[in-house]
Parts: C-alpha cells; structure tokens; sequence
C-alpha cells in the first residue's frame, strides 16, 4: 500500500526549499542558465523516494535526481518547472511530480508555491490526485467547480511567448481571452480546475513537463490532446523516449481541444508545414 501523504508531504517541503532560495538572496543563484537550487530540490526528491518507496524508478528533469530502480512504478518529476519566471522573480512556477506504474497513473501532484493573480486563488495551491479518488483535491479538499462558466473563454499560453506570437495568437483566437503564465504544469493545473478553458503549445513536450498535469486533467474529466485532437497515451514510444514529438493541448473536454485544434491548424500549416510541430525547444525548456 502507498501512502501518498509521504509524497504530497515530501512536495510541499520541496516547495519551502524553493520559497527560502527566493528570501535569502537578492535573487536565486544561477548555474549555467538554471537555478542551483533545482539540483539540490532533484537530488532531495531521489534521495527520500530511494528511503521511503524502495526499488521505484525516478525519472527527474534533472539527472542528478534520476535513478534506475526495480519495480514497475516510476515517480516522474520536475523540481521546478518555469524556471525563469522563477528566476525573474515571477509568480506561477511549480513542483511536479506523478508516479506511474505499468504507464497508468496512480498519483498526480502539482504545488505552486506562488498562485499568479487573476484566477480567485490566492497564496501556495496544491493540486493532487490518487487512485481510485472520484476527483483531485485542491489544498486537502475535494473539488468539483471546475465546469465554473469562469472558464469558458481563456486560453492560457506561456509567459515568455513574444508580442508578435501573442498577437499572432489573438488573431486566431478572437473568440478567447488569452493571458500568459508560467509553468506547463501550472497552465495545465488551472485548466483543471476549470479556472481555464485549455492550454497550448507548440514545442515539443518531456513527460516530466505534463505528467503530474496530465494526470490532474485526467482525474477533472480532461485531457492532453496532440494536434491531431488525439489524447496523448503513455505508449512504449513516449515511456522510453521521455520525449512526445509534437506540442499539446490541455483541455477539459475533446470539443474545446478539436475547435482550437482546428483554428490552429492553418496558421501552423503555414508557418511550420505542420501542425504543433517545431524542432527547437528555449534556453529553460519551457513552451510557448
């Protein structure tokens, strides 16, 4: 029996590591484009999982947090996703992990340690979701808002996506209300709970950026859909290559994600040859 409260317990303690870097300096430190203190949260993570959960695969964004185990369960984890909004000082970044056994999800986990203003949230959200739980729990409680009319028209793209991107976008998508906000995980969170209509991207995906989301989206009645408006499974493909080939959509329900798809399609056509598909990836890993 797995006790997920040891995993949500060990998060939120990642989440104060985090916290405390931002309050004991000027700014985080930084290595080589990237905080220093994602490697000391990865290695924290492997560290304790190795302890507590014994023989379980670690797939961690950082190597240094990666460990091959015995069992056919595999915690997936990224320390600190949007990273340079957290570098920047921004609000939005998070903690995700999701642990998988035979590439079905038995728990998903996203903590923000700074929820970004606008959504009616305020302070630190964790978002979890276990096995056989009718629905995810948002700080310990159950939730079931997240068909809220809130929802019905923004669509969240990534905080470092440029102007010209961004109007590009807005062209395509008059009908909603983008917003920009940092963290995959954190976009596909608040679609969750139905605080957004979906997500998109076009940049390839690691499953440490969506798992823990994907996983969250799934337990909402959601999912991750590809550009084809198919919903992305973990096959032998995406489990061994770590990688998916193409961007996503986070959706709440296939209608939304099949319109955006849809409204998409031309413009990627165009611009690309292809829809949701494109070669490079920024500096921080994060999507646009």
């Amino acid at each position: 029996m797995i006790d997920y409260e040891i995993i949500v317990d060990m998060v939120r303690q990642a989440g104060n590591m985090l916290r405390e870097e931002k309050l004991r300096y000027e700014s985080p430190r930084i290595c080589d484009n990237s905080p220093v203190i994602d490697k000391d949260v990865a290695l924290f993570f492997s560290e304790t999982i190795q302890k507590k959960f014994t023989g379980h695969h670690i797939i961690c964004e950082e190597d240094i947090g990666s460990h091959i185990g015995s069992s056919e369960c595999a915690f997936i984890i990224d320390p600190n996703d949007g990273s340079i909004d957290y570098i920047n000082g921004n609000k939005g970044y998070s903690i995700s992990v999701a642990l998988v056994e035979r590439k079905k999800f038995l728990f998903g986990c996203v903590y923000i340690p700074e929820i970004p203003d606008g959504f009616g949230l305020s302070g630190d959200v964790m978002l979890t979701w276990y096995k056989d739980r009718p629905s995810i729990s948002l700080n310990g409680n159950e939730y079931t808002d997240n068909q809220s009319k809130y929802r019905n028209n923004i669509l969240l793209v990534g905080s470092n996506i440029s102007e010209t991107s961004l109007n590009e976008n807005k062209v395509l998508f008059e009908d909603m209300h983008l917003i920009r906000c940092a963290s995959i995980a954190t976009r596909l969170s608040l679609v969750a709970l139905g605080k957004a209509a979906a997500t998109i991207t076009l940049y390839p995906l690691h499953i440490w950026d969506f798992a823990g989301g994907q996983c969250l989206l799934q337990s909402a009645s959601g999912d991750l859909y590809d550009e084809q408006c198919n919903p992305i499974r973990w096959d032998e493909f995406l489990f061994n290559s770590y990688i998916t080939p193409k961007g996503y959509i986070g959706a709440l329900d296939r209608q939304t994600a099949q319109k955006i798809a849809n409204q998409f399609a031309p413009y990627c056509k165009a611009k690309h040859g292809r829809m949701l598909e494109i070669t490079s990836r920024r500096a921080d890993g994060s999507a646009g």
